[in-house]
């Protein structure tokens, strides 16, 4: 059986009828029509009030706002070119002298940085942001700022591309067993009181071995710094506090031993499971609002930011890193921002005492002569 509505059904069954609407309308107007003057002396005053600057604010085209803007541009990419050379220099003798400590989490790299679209108005070209002193690409006589044409005979029209064929041509390395270096065709800019111009030049570069871990300046002006399990985000905020480059190399190796063990899969694991006993809660009428998940997902990480402290410590002696006051970062950082405690991390004064005990440990290792890798609990 089929039902059709009236139009007198419709209007029925509206919280307001049609009546009532023309009620309220006309008491509306009616309303207007009393109190018009006093809204009109209303809107006029708040006219005039939006109208308050009285001083003569000098006009801009849109074309010195354009110039104006181009040069912050400019500026805010030279700082994130600086930040990246340091970040290339920092991590280089970290994921090159420390592949026992990341057997099995290994890669090849040639040590070049390239330019990351991390905040708007960054430039898109395939431009060399870093080069790490001593890497294969510096030796073989790549410099930061060259633009990268080519890669294995392969023209690449922006940085992501360029990005995209080098880790391409890098995986080759590890997995279809390549030996053959890696051909960089770049154009050198050169700047002349007669303009600007370029240098075409080719470099045959052999990659070396690393561990595992695409580390860049990350846009954010926020005090972190992060690990996914493959890749190390340093914030600007962060790293423009990190005046010593022994801190900034402390904290990508404390990140890298968050990527060497794995921690982020293991909490992401430990949250999916705790989603589903949500799941199964929700299920049986009980609802727990994620609490499973979160609690999965920050249950061990204390420990995990303990070990990451931990195994940085033998990151940098094997790196070479003179570890002497490497644990000072935390009064520098208590200094500047408190003593907070944090729901997830060891608080400062823990984390300074463990890297301190942890260095006297290295210390006597060195003395007689033992491998520099970290204490597993099945050893003890």
């Amino acid at each position: 059986m089929k039902l059709r509505m009236t139009d007198k059904m419709i209007e029925s069954s509206l919280p307001i009828t049609l009546d009532k609407l023309a009620h309220v309308k006309n008491a509306f107007h009616s309303f207007m029509l009393k109190f018009n003057p006093i809204v009109l002396i209303l809107l006029m005053g708040w006219c005039v009030c939006s109208c308050s600057t009285v001083t003569q604010i000098p006009s801009l085209t849109p074309e010195e706002i354009e110039q104006e803007a181009q040069v912050q541009a400019e500026l805010n990419e030279e700082r994130l070119i600086e930040g990246t050379q340091r970040l290339a220099d920092a991590s280089w003798p970290l994921i090159t002298k420390n592949l026992a400590l990341c057997e099995g989490f290994t890669d090849f790299q040639i040590g070049v940085w390239i330019a990351r679209r991390v905040r708007k108005n960054v430039t898109n070209d395939a431009i060399a942001w870093g080069v790490a002193t001593d890497s294969p690409a510096a030796l073989a006589g790549l410099q930061v700022r060259d633009l990268i044409i080519a890669i294995d005979d392969n023209t690449v029209e922006n940085s992501s591309k360029a990005r995209t064929a080098l880790k391409q041509a890098l995986k080759q390395f590890s997995e279809d067993g390549r030996t053959e270096p890696i051909e960089l065709m770049v154009a050198r800019p050169n700047t002349t009181e007669t303009g600007r111009s370029f240098t075409f030049l080719s470099f045959t570069i052999q990659p070396v071995k690393t561990c595992r871990s695409e580390i860049f300046v990350s846009g954010s002006l926020a005090f972190s710094a992060y690990a996914t399990g493959k890749r190390i985000g340093v914030a600007t905020g962060l790293l423009n506090f990190l005046e010593k480059e022994t801190d900034l190399q402390y904290i990508i190796a404390h990140e890298l031993a968050h990527n060497f063990y794995r921690h982020v899969s293991k909490a992401r694991t430990r949250g999916i499971l705790g989603g589903l006993l949500d799941g199964i809660s929700l299920v049986t009428g009980f609802w727990t609002n994620g609490l499973f998940a979160k609690q999965g997902i920050t249950a061990y990480s204390k420990r995990f930011e303990n070990e990451a402290d931990y195994v940085s410590m033998y990151i940098l002696a094997n790196a070479g890193v003179d570890l002497n006051g490497v644990e000072d970062v935390w009064r520098r950082v208590s200094a500047n921002m408190g003593l907070s405690e944090s729901r997830t991390h060891p608080s400062r004064p823990v984390r300074y005492l463990r890297m301190a005990k942890t260095r006297q440990e290295i210390a006597e290792k060195i003395a007689q002569g033992e491998p520099l890798m970290p204490e597993l609990k099945k050893d003890k």
